[in-house]
């Protein structure tokens, strides 16, 4: 979820830390035992875990890993389990609340609030509606690039198109070559809002 890069946006320290329960060195962000488990984590569209395939001795962390999540391949070297919570690289939420900066990642992580259904937003939302049908709506990744997606998107109603990747004030978004804006949505990621069709 990192690569290496010594320069992590604040936010995305404050995310790791709420994820992982406790803080790590400023270079580093890993995802230890404890954060597998929170919806954090599935929101960045974390599918696939890499783990030695011989389970170290001592590490009762990996042999719970492995016993829980479907293993999709494994040779002698590694095995990659499939987290089956991940969400997608992009949806479509129907719903928002405003909170207050940084009250997101406590809402999520305890459960209190879904992301799969409801978008936290530290600014008042865009007028949203429920879909007359939620199975309708779509949100395909068409085009992607170092400095640009191009998504196809379509709901019967207006929503928040929300992508897990990290928000930024340099990214800039246009609704068939119309100008719109770039919300935070979920105390990282970036959010789009979306009219019908």
């Amino acid at each position: 979820i990192q690569g290496y890069n010594p320069v992590q946006p604040q936010r995305f320290t404050e995310y790791l830390t709420a994820l992982n329960g406790h803080p790590q060195e400023y270079h580093d962000a890993n995802v230890y035992f404890g954060g597998f488990n929170s919806p954090l984590l599935h929101l960045l569209n974390v599918r696939y875990i890499v783990i030695p395939a011989n389970e170290e001795a001592g590490r009762p962390d990996l042999q719970t890993l492995d016993r829980v999540l479907p293993t999709v391949y494994e040779d002698s070297r590694v095995a990659i389990l499939e987290n089956v919570d991940a969400m997608p690289r992009a949806w479509i939420d129907h719903d928002a609340r405003q909170i207050e900066t940084g009250e997101a990642l406590r809402l999520i992580d305890s459960g209190q609030v879904d992301p799969r259904q409801t978008a936290l937003l530290e600014e008042e939302p865009p007028p949203l509606a429920p879909a007359t049908d939620p199975a309708a709506d779509r949100a395909e990744l068409i085009d992607i690039g170092p400095d640009h997606l191009e998504i196809r998107t379509f709901s019967d109603a207006p929503g928040l198109l929300i992508l897990s990747e990290a928000y930024d004030p340099g990214w800039r978004a246009t609704i068939d070559g119309e100008e719109t804006d770039v919300l935070i949505a979920d105390h990282l990621l970036r959010a789009v809002p979306l009219p019908a069709g």
